[in-house]
């Protein structure tokens, strides 16, 4: 049957505190009972680095259930969605690294979302998909990970940077006036992915060549009743006026993104 110093041990080993052992058996032979220590321990900078994102939340009033145990679960489980795609290294598996991810409240499916999300841009997506994501948000291979690991960018935007991505580089393929990411993200928002756009823009050329260019896009992916507002607003502008509703809430569907 292990004793009692081998159960401090044990624990605080499974904690990476081994090195607390010692100090924390010594409480003990004086009397102190498990409360005591385990708040000792709490207070020691050992215990603050190795779980400084479990502290963090805890400052903020955050996570107060969240256990010592599940906190290197959630570790292991980021760390494993990083080797299992042959991703990461020192920098984004360390402890601190790790810590700063959980702090800032991802979850271990989040960042699992967020690694298969550099995976793609890193290996995955066509080449011209990948030339949009560095043309126009700035990733490119040599800071693919750090990009989508990034808290500061919720997942949600991440996503639909990706799939405005792809969009556009179907657009690109049939050699139209450039635009801006907003319009795609619109896109992107409706639900349009890489094949539907690439079947969807081969209709560019049926449309009148006197619609704008917003109209062609809208008019391809089948947005007509866009058109039909956006053509409305346009012809009570020259008479001098227009709806309040239009002027103030723009047209529906892929809204008044700029095309620059």
């Amino acid at each position: 049957m292990p004793s009692a110093r081998d159960e401090i041990k044990r624990y605080l080993d499974d904690l990476d505190l081994g090195s607390l052992a010692d100090r924390a058996w010594q409480y003990y032979l004086s009397g102190a009972d498990s409360d005591f220590i385990y708040q000792w321990i709490r207070e020691q900078d050992e215990y603050k680095t190795r779980f400084s994102g479990l502290v963090s939340l805890r400052d903020q009033g955050k996570a107060a259930s969240l256990t010592e145990a599940q906190y290197l679960q959630i570790e292991r489980q980021m760390r494993q969605s990083l080797e299992s795609r042959g991703l990461g290294g020192s920098q984004f598996t360390s402890n601190e690294y790790l810590g700063s991810v959980i702090a800032n409240e991802v979850s271990a499916d989040e960042f699992d979302t967020r690694v298969k999300l550099a995976e793609s841009a890193s290996t995955t997506l066509p080449a011209d998909v990948r030339r949009e994501l560095q043309e126009r948000y700035g990733v490119d291979q040599s800071n693919v990970l750090a990009y989508y690991l990034d808290t500061d960018r919720v997942e949600t935007e991440l996503v639909r940077q990706q799939t405005a991505a792809s969009i556009a580089a179907a657009y690109e393929r049939f050699q139209t006036p450039a635009v801006g990411n907003q319009m795609f993200e619109n896109l992107a928002r409706a639900g349009v992915e890489y094949g539907t756009a690439l079947q969807a823009l081969s209709r560019l050329g049926t449309l009148g060549a006197r619609m704008s260019e917003q109209e062609r896009l809208e008019g391809a992916f089948g947005l007509t009743r866009s058109i039909d507002l956006e053509r409305q607003a346009r012809e009570a502008s020259f008479r001098g006026g227009g709806s309040a509703a239009t002027q103030q809430e723009g047209v529906s569907g892929l809204g008044s993104a700029s095309l620059a």
